[in-house]
């Protein structure tokens, strides 16, 4: 049994045979952890420890969580110390508790406690007995540049990998994260905006008593249930709905702005739990900084959505714009942490090399007095490459000053032996492309931007080829390499659909004729992503949740059963309406990319005016007996189709369709056919669109025929 420590010089802790030590765990929420210990007491002493959950005579272990609003310790920070006659770990949360638990291994133990001679085992040796002195203490303060740090990708799910690469997970440290407060409490009308006077259920009224009543108790049974996760994060909804009643009107919110309202409420939250942390989010409603004066225990995740993400922020022309946002958080709040995207939401399977560029942003962000950073990626399924920007952001994130190409090299060729190199020399040539490219990619984004960005058609396939080569001919790879050949794949089918029937897209022109028919390799592609997909169980490839069947359904339905066929495949219209400016290239009206019932890819938009174009008549159009057209229709992004299409010859109108107006929501192509007069002469057609007052027009190709 251990005696006072104040008494002796050495505490007698284990000794083999004689003084065997418990685990005392005072909560559920300690049972990994004591797990942990015990195996690694085991491994070291070849004793199996007993765990208690009531308090031991004599010599015992105790865990011990530190509290969240403790300015002496941070998330990383933990200490090993005597307390009377228990050895305490205490830690911010539970990967400190976990590394403090090696630490007193691999670091304490070798040095100051005395291991049998003759014993053998794994680790080199068994330890007959551990003795401490009784002012032993066993401190780490956190070294790393970013207090918290979550890459959240499917890989930092593991705990083993959290371990090993010192990263947090939302779920071990968040009571509340993200826009799930309905899920957290059960909203009633009371706690709704009021917009207008009418009740806005989209959206939550932050002033209202009974919400605030309701996450207090929330919080209240949280904190009981687990202590451990000591964060919570009060977010709007993902709109920009800010609720206007009068007593948020009188905190000072406006139209769109529901930071005042948020804000006092963090207060009042945080006032109430002095143990416990609150964050909201600048982002969307709540962009503005506070006016007024913050409590210690809170904090802000400020939002990269409206910054550059492709292109380093340090020398942008949004530099100076972006170091005034930070500016004023950091005058009202004393946690600033960061809320960054390493993905293409749209696209999972886009390679979407960022981690250079993020490196460079990394470093002007921990400049502006950032302290910890959230990097959203795939929640679930998969995203090409998303082994390997787990771990390049766990690495960043303890010290953005890295040799980032050698770690993406070393990690590449150890992990996929064979084509580890050829996957290495192709990722790193598209990283440093993506930082010498001024152009910046979007987090929502189709092919074409990829292509503008980073991706070299050519040297994909050189690519490519090397991975299929080796896919095929080897025995069934590792499901990671599955995974990235899958992506891979995805990713050469939407080169060909964004590349219709010009260069590296999917069809060829039938000699001597309008006439183009799809490759037979697109079959081939198809086949294997369906395949793959059905294999890895991955059935979508975006945050949309839009199913790999579905898109294998819309080439099948749109292109190789429909052959594409088009008198003037190819011509260019002539714009005399205003365009936007991002959509200017006209040609793409006749390339034969065909858009599915994603508007990133291959639709022509135009939210300006109405929609008026032009195009010289020649023997081709004249004996044309029709025009056919596809709109998209996706409500949620206003896009729907025009009230009608005037087709007008040489300033005169020709002929009129309307079209008809169906009320539906969602998504869906809506053709449009326009049957033209058998004989008709000129030197001009315009078609004139007239476009939904405050809509967008989504236009696929021009037909012909």
């Amino acid at each position: 049994m251990m005696t006072s420590c104040a008494k002796q010089e050495n505490i007698l802790f284990y000794k083999k045979g004689e003084v065997i030590p418990q685990i005392y765990i005072e909560g559920e929420q300690y049972v990994e952890l004591a797990n942990l210990f015990r195996q690694l007491f085991k491994q070291h002493t070849g004793q199996d420890l007993p765990i208690s959950r009531q308090q031991p005579k004599g010599s015992y272990l105790r865990f011990q969580l530190a509290l969240a609003s403790d300015k002496q310790m941070s998330l990383d920070d933990y200490r090993i110390y005597l307390e009377d006659e228990s050895l305490v770990i205490s830690g911010g949360n539970s990967l400190a508790l976990q590394t403090a638990c090696q630490h007193f291994f691999d670091k304490l133990a070798p040095r100051d406690v005395r291991i049998a001679a003759a014993a053998t085992s794994e680790i080199g040796g068994l330890i007959d007995e551990i003795s401490l002195t009784h002012d032993y203490l066993l401190e780490n303060r956190s070294h790393y540049v970013f207090q918290f740090r979550e890459p959240f990708f499917p890989t930092n799910n593991d705990p083993a990998f959290r371990l090993a690469q010192h990263t947090h997970h939302l779920y071990d440290i968040w009571g509340l994260w993200g826009h799930n407060l309905h899920k957290f409490i059960e909203p009633t009308e009371a706690m709704y905006a009021q917009v207008g006077g009418q009740v806005e259920a989209t959206q939550y009224d932050f002033s209202s008593p009974e919400l605030e009543k309701a996450l207090v108790l929330a919080i209240s049974e949280q904190i009981k249930e687990d202590p451990g996760k000591n964060h919570f994060m009060i977010l709007p909804n993902d709109n920009e709905i800010a609720c206007l009643c009068d007593a948020c009107v009188a905190a000072g919110n406006t139209e769109g702005n529901a930071s005042p309202a948020v804000f006092k409420l963090l207060n009042s939250l945080a006032k109430r739990f002095e143990h416990q942390v609150f964050f909201t989010a600048g982002y969307r409603s709540t962009r503005q900084a506070p006016k007024f004066s913050m409590k210690a225990n809170t904090g802000v995740f400020v939002s990269t959505m409206d910054f550059p993400k492709t292109v380093p922020v340090q020398g942008s022309k949004r530099r100076e714009e972006i170091t005034e946002v930070f500016k004023a958080w950091k005058e009202a709040l004393p946690r600033i942490y960061l809320w960054d995207y390493a993905i293409n939401f749209d696209n999972y399977y886009d390679a979407f090399p960022s981690l250079l560029v993020a490196q460079q942003n990394l470093k002007f962000y921990q400049s502006q007095g950032v302290k910890g950073v959230f990097i959203q990626g795939n929640e679930d399924g998969y995203s090409a490459f998303e082994d390997l920007k787990a771990v390049v952001y766990a690495k960043l994130l303890e010290d953005p000053n890295q040799d980032l190409m050698q770690i993406i090299r070393s990690y590449l060729s150890s992990r996929y032996p064979g084509i580890g190199d050829d996957i290495a020399d192709y990722y790193l040539a598209i990283e440093q492309r993506a930082l010498a490219t001024p152009f910046n990619q979007d987090i929502y984004a189709g092919i074409k931007q990829a292509q503008r960005k980073y991706l070299q058609v050519s040297e994909f396939h050189s690519f490519y080829k090397k991975l299929e080569q080796h896919m095929e001919s080897e025995a069934p790879a590792d499901s990671q390499l599955q995974k990235l050949y899958l992506a891979m794949t995805f990713q050469q089918l939407e080169i060909m659909r964004g590349n219709g029937i010009l260069e590296f897209g999917y069809a060829a022109q039938l000699s001597g004729q309008r006439f183009y028919e799809a490759y037979p390799q697109v079959s081939v592609y198809l086949e294997r992503v369906q395949r793959l997909a059905q294999e890895l169980k991955l059935p979508i490839y975006n945050e949309l949740n839009d199913r790999i069947v579905d898109y294998i359904a819309s080439w099948q339905d749109i292109l190789l059963n429909n052959p594409y066929r088009n008198l003037i495949a190819l011509r260019k219209f002539h714009a005399i309406s205003q365009l936007d400016e991002d959509y200017t290239k006209l040609q793409m009206l006749t390339d034969g990319a065909m858009g599915f019932l994603d508007y990133q890819n291959n639709w022509f938009l135009n939210s300006k005016t109405d929609f008026m174009l032009t195009i010289d008549i020649d023997a081709e159009i004249q004996s044309s007996k029709s025009i056919s057209l596809t709109f998209l229709q996706d409500s949620k992004r206003r896009l729907e189709a025009p009230l009608r299409v005037d087709v007008m010859l040489d300033g005169s109108l020709l002929t009129q369709t309307l079209i008809p107006q169906n009320g539906k929501t969602g998504k869906a192509r809506i053709p449009v056919f326009i049957k033209l007069p058998k004989a008709f002469t000129g030197k001009r057609l315009m078609l004139s669109i007239k476009q939904k007052p405050k809509k967008i027009t989504a236009l696929d190709e021009i037909i012909f025929l």
